[in-house]
């Protein structure tokens, strides 16, 4: 008999189709070609990987495309900020010292602000002060 590591329900792979809006393109046109290559993608997978338990990974994909303006990403590297400028995102850098848990480390402060990051923070100790930033 075969044990599974996981209790209770399997995790699901999430799809949320993103839509490259640097171009000036109108967005609602590539709706239906960004959102069958996630149907393509989700099949993909489906019939692809599988659980220890033998049972097939199961996929979920967001009803509706984000891009531009819509898509935040946070990172505290510059490889995930420059993958967010190239989909127009709102960039967020977390600088925070890895070794104390909380806190600024200056140089990664540096390479985040190099990448392109549009607001950087320490760490998340003030997140009452950010989500108004964000508008959340």
């Amino acid at each position: 008999m075969k044990l599974s590591v996981f209790n209770g329900s399997l995790p699901k792979i999430g799809i949320r189709p993103t839509i490259d809006g640097r171009l000036g393109v109108v967005r609602e046109s590539l709706e239906k070609q960004t959102m069958d290559m996630a149907k393509f993608a989700a099949k993909l997978i489906s019939e692809n990987l599988f659980y220890s338990n033998g049972k097939k990974v199961e996929c979920v994909i967001a009803d509706t495309c984000i891009g531009g303006a819509e898509l935040l990403v946070v990172g505290d590297g510059p490889v995930e900020l420059r993958e967010g400028g190239r989909h127009s995102a709102l960039r967020l850098g977390i600088a925070s010292n890895e070794l104390c848990r909380y806190g600024p480390d200056l140089t990664k402060r540096s390479r985040i602000i190099r990448a392109g990051a549009d607001l950087v923070i320490p760490d998340f100790s003030q997140m009452d002060r950010l989500l108004p930033l964000l508008g959340l």
